[in-house]
């Protein structure tokens, strides 16, 4: 029930021209593969503040277009960063929060990764998205992740269209159908 299509006019902003056809079909399969590990993350990780299909099935149930993304950050500032780099990604449309019913911000990060980084992070978040907007929020340990920081965003009701899911992870993008949401099927 869910269809998935990576556009190719996004790819062709971003790719060198003479990039080898093969190459092309590779990254796009890319995109794909970092949209489903970015929801089956969310749902299958432990960690210390836990998103799970109940949250994921309710801020796609808020209606709307959706988006996924992908960030991360490095240094003093991480969490921070990561959500920048997920909220500018170069193969995204512009994120307007003031439009979202919610959103899903699920942090991974190092021993390093701090509460007050996270904290300070979730009040940009709330600042820039408005008192109408539901967040949840997660916070995954991981310490492969040392001295870095990942976000996950899944936000909803970003455009008027209810199925549509746009996914982005470091260098990809990826639009969806959504007609339902269906346990195990990955997510996406």
């Amino acid at each position: 029930d869910t269809l998935i299509t990576v556009p190719n006019d996004r790819l062709l902003e971003v790719a060198p021209h003479d990039l080898p056809l093969e190459m092309a079909f590779k990254l796009a399969d890319d995109v794909l593969r970092q949209g489903v590990s970015g929801i089956s993350e969310l749902l299958t990780e432990t960690g210390l503040i836990n998103v799970d299909f109940a949250h994921v099935r309710h801020v796609m149930g808020l209606g709307g277009g959706a988006l996924m993304s992908v960030g991360t950050g490095e240094g003093e500032n991480k969490a921070m960063k990561a959500l920048q780099s997920a909220l500018h990604h170069p193969l995204l449309e512009e994120i307007s929060l003031n439009d979202a019913a919610g959103i899903i911000a699920n942090f991974s990060g190092g021993d390093d990764l701090t509460f007050s980084e996270v904290t300070e992070t979730l009040s940009y978040l709330h600042q820039e998205a408005g008192i109408r907007t539901e967040i949840i929020p997660g916070v995954i340990s991981d310490v492969n992740l040392d001295g870095r920081a990942q976000v996950i965003l899944i936000v909803t009701d970003t455009e008027p269209p209810a199925s549509t899911l746009k996914v982005a992870g470091e260098a990809d993008t990826v639009k969806s159908g959504i007609n339902s949401w269906i346990p195990g099927s990955g997510g996406a």
